[in-house]
């Protein structure tokens, strides 16, 4: 029997099975992430660069299921690194998703390039990453 879900060290339950968003712009995106829905996918992984959170919230609201029944995984882009970057990154992607909070915020890029400080970057965003989790 395979597993439905992972327990994450926070006991947060997540679904082993994500729709992932990437490219879902280039169509009907409502439309695919509602099929998707109406399917039985509660996870979907979405993020800024693919541009297609505001779909998924869309998507969400309209399928009528409660917001609580779905994990949402998005992520920070790397030129969106950095303390300040990163939380306005959040912000932004909590806006267009039209959601309180995210299930799973991820650093979509950790070394963004040869040239900057990636390491310094990583820990600036992380730091701005635990204070939306002890500030939701």
């Amino acid at each position: 029997m395979k597993k439905e879900y992972t327990v994450l060290s926070n006991g947060v339950k997540m679904p082993n099975l994500a729709f992932g968003t990437f490219k879902v712009n280039e169509g009907d995106d409502v439309q695919i992430i509602l099929d998707a829905i109406n399917v039985g996918y509660r996870h979907f992984d979405t993020s800024a660069f693919y541009n297609t959170e505001e779909a998924l919230g869309k998507a969400i609201k309209k399928s009528g299921i409660p917001r609580e029944e779905f994990f949402v995984t998005t992520k920070v882009w790397k030129t969106c690194m950095g303390y300040e970057g990163a939380k306005k990154s959040f912000e932004e992607s909590l806006e267009k998703l039209d959601m309180d909070y995210v299930d799973l915020l991820l650093i979509h890029w950790p070394r963004p390039d040869e040239k900057s400080d990636w390491k310094k970057l990583d820990i600036e965003t992380w730091k701005a990453f635990e204070e939306q989790l002890y500030s939701c």
